[in-house]
């Protein structure tokens, strides 16, 4: 997810995977820090109409899989062009999301920003890991979060000399609380 909704131990990213109908078949804890990358199987036991997340929300996990696959296609163009536009480039966060941005822009990334001040002054693929406060003056940082997120970061920021840039249709964090209000409902 190129935004966090929540956290998971591996245990319970396994009930999760599970309970959305895939099989966890390994799992990797070394590639970025405090991430864990799963490789899944669907479950053969299970079929689309069972894949349902709500009655309600009238959309089944299939559905949202596509949304948010055509989201992140959005996401890299965009990041693309930003990248094109200007002479220094960052990226905000230090983890998924900014490490798959990364390679979708053929490592064309000057630095990272994250607020977790254990990893400001760090590297993330041999890139700088900032501050807000020391993005240089003039430098696109790009946030691919969802447009609250993204809002809320900036607001945080009291940098005028930097230009924030961010996916302003990325409604991401609704529909995935959408669904988790209905499911938390349901039980």
């Amino acid at each position: 997810m190129l935004d966090h909704c929540t956290h998971f131990d591996a245990q319970t990213l396994g009930n999760v995977l599970i309970r959305g109908g895939f099989e966890p078949e390994s799992r990797c804890v070394n590639v970025v820090g405090k991430e864990i990358f799963t490789l899944v199987r669907p479950l053969q036991t299970i079929g689309r109409a069972d894949l349902m997340v709500h009655p309600e929300f009238k959309m089944n996990l299939m559905e949202v899989a596509e949304k948010y696959l055509e989201l992140c296609a959005v996401l890299v163009q965009y990041a693309r062009s930003l990248r094109a536009e200007n002479r220094v480039f960052g990226v905000m966060g230090s983890s998924t999301a900014a490490a798959w941005l990364c390679g979708e822009l053929d490592s064309a990334v000057d630095f990272f920003v994250d607020e977790d001040r254990y990893r400001v002054g760090k590297t993330l693929f041999d890139k700088p890991i900032l501050s807000i406060a020391q993005v240089p003056a003039g430098a696109c940082l790009f946030i691919p979060m969802s447009d609250k997120t993204a809002c809320s970061i900036i607001s945080r920021s009291d940098r005028n000399d930097i230009k924030f840039a961010y996916y302003a249709e990325n409604r991401i964090n609704e529909m995935v609380q959408r669904i988790v209000s209905l499911e938390a409902g349901s039980e």
